[in-house]
């Protein structure tokens, strides 16, 4: 794409053995865990509240403007009450099924549909079974709970409820 992202995309390096988080893990404090969404990662841009662009993750730098599709997707608000400025949000846009678990089921290419219909030219009915999870807000609060609160005010209501503090790796097992 050729749309630069008001914030890089970045991504996280994967530990596969538990004994590995639990080494980066010591001597931080305040730590929070999330699911790994497997989805289509985007970067939402409001301005003074209201939906200016969305930008497809390309090579997190510069992507594609998805932001006609983005109008389609119900699970995206086209206005937030944050009317400062700009709000930069990134996130994941997911397949919505009901009780999969990738790990046990594989990915079902959901990944890859949602992919497909986002670059469509006529947006077909996926995008309206496409759930948005936002795990960034760079321009938000520092502090987590309170930028949970404010993805909540602002209609992002997932985040909220698969964020939670963690202590030790067994909770993150957990």
């Amino acid at each position: 794409g050729k749309v630069l992202h008001p914030v890089a995309h970045v991504g996280v390096k994967k530990m596969p053995r538990k004994e590995d988080v639990a080494r980066w893990m010591e001597g931080k404090r305040d730590l929070w865990v999330q699911p790994k969404v497997d989805g289509v990662a985007v970067t939402l841009v409001y301005r003074e509240g209201k939906l200016t662009r969305m930008i497809s993750r390309g090579d997190g730098i510069k992507g594609q403007d998805w932001t006609a599709s983005a109008r389609t997707i119900s699970a995206i608000p086209q206005s937030i009450p944050l009317s400062s400025g700009q709000q930069v949000f990134q996130g994941e846009l997911y397949l919505l099924m009901n009780g999969h678990q990738q790990a046990a089921d594989g990915g079902k290419n959901a990944r890859s549909v949602v992919a497909g219909a986002l670059m469509a030219k006529t947006p077909g009915d996926i995008l309206q079974k496409t759930g948005l999870f936002v795990w960034a807000w760079p321009d938000g609060p520092k502090n987590l709970e309170q930028q949970l609160s404010g993805l909540r005010t602002a209609g992002f209501p997932d985040v909220g409820v698969w964020t939670r503090r963690v202590e030790d790796i067994d909770e993150v097992e957990g």
